[in-house]
């Protein structure tokens, strides 16, 4: 019987044609090297090396030999590397979102979850907006903290809803419906309204179509948030968004007032179905629902 550190060594002979020289790439003595490649012999019952005054060269056996050990031996290194990867994977995660979340919700959170998971490091991921479910679905990220429609969870995902939002609309302090106390979809007609790209896929048409028979005609894409923010500080137009996102991105020059007969908004946390047993996924799943729902109440 024979082990694969024993094709290693013998593949290293073979290569190097010379003992000496193949001990020292494999940072072994000699003697012990010989020893090695002698009871390979003995288990195969065959001389795999001819001896020669110079160094060796390789029997018929020997080179019969060769391929496949040299398969085996690159398999093995695949499948190390394959299982280190794995393990150093299974000591990351990652919390994946669209629009960056407040901090009041995170940092909460991810202390939290160390206290509970201290060999697990995290990172956040923002997600392209066409990635569903902020890139949990993709693989991705792990956990997603996510905003949709009314009622419309990612497909595919198991999700937890931390609250359910009524939207307002961001726009400058200075803004000439500012001081109204609420508005309604009629009051934006002529209002220029920063939305989403059509990447966004679910959210694309969130909240920027009111009910009712007035339709948002000036409407401009934005892809970041700053981009947003800039635009509504600097009075080139409005946006409707959730009481949550616009707390999460205070601006001195921003203000914002309730829109009725709009669609409300579902924050959610979510996760892969096949991960819902791992205690990781459980305990970070745990910790951003509390953080998150407790929030959400001290918004109110």
């Amino acid at each position: 019987m024979f082990h694969t550190r024993d094709l290693r060594y013998f593949v290293a002979v073979a290569e190097h044609l010379h003992i000496t020289r193949a001990a020292a790439s494999l940072f072994v003595t000699q003697p012990a090297l010989s020893k090695q490649i002698a009871s390979l012999e003995r288990s195969l019952g065959a001389p795999l090396f001819i001896r020669l005054h110079e160094g060796v060269a390789l029997t018929p056996a020997g080179e019969a030999l060769l391929p496949y050990a040299r398969q085996i031996v690159e398999l093995e290194e695949q499948a190390t590397n394959d299982v280190l990867q794995a393990a150093r994977s299974a000591d990351k995660m990652t919390i994946g979102f669209w629009v960056s979340p407040a901090n009041e919700v995170l940092s909460p959170a991810i202390s939290a979850f160390c206290a509970r998971q201290p060999s697990v490091r995290l990172r956040l991921r923002r997600a392209d907006w066409s990635e569903p479910g902020a890139g949990v679905v993709g693989r991705r990220a792990d956990v997603g903290l996510l905003e949709t429609p009314h009622d419309r969870p990612v497909r595919g995902l198991r999700s937890h809803r931390v609250a359910v939002e009524d939207v307002v609309v961001a726009m400058a302090s200075t803004h000439h419906l500012a001081q109204r106390q609420q508005l309604a979809p009629a009051d934006l007609t002529d209002e220029t309204v920063f939305v989403l790209p059509k990447e966004a896929k679910m959210l694309s048409g969130f909240r920027f179509a009111p009910t009712g028979a007035h339709r948002l005609a000036n409407l401009e894409y934005v892809t970041t948030i700053d981009e947003t923010v800039e635009g509504i500080v600097t009075g080139l137009g409005v946006c409707i968004v959730t009481p949550s996102l616009a707390a999460a991105h205070p601006h001195p020059g921003m203000v914002t007032v309730p829109l009725s007969d709009a669609e409300p908004g579902d924050y959610w946390v979510v996760w892969r179905p096949e991960d819902e047993r791992k205690p990781e996924i459980q305990d970070l799943v745990a910790c951003l629902i509390s953080s998150a729902e407790t929030w959400f109440v001290s918004l109110r």
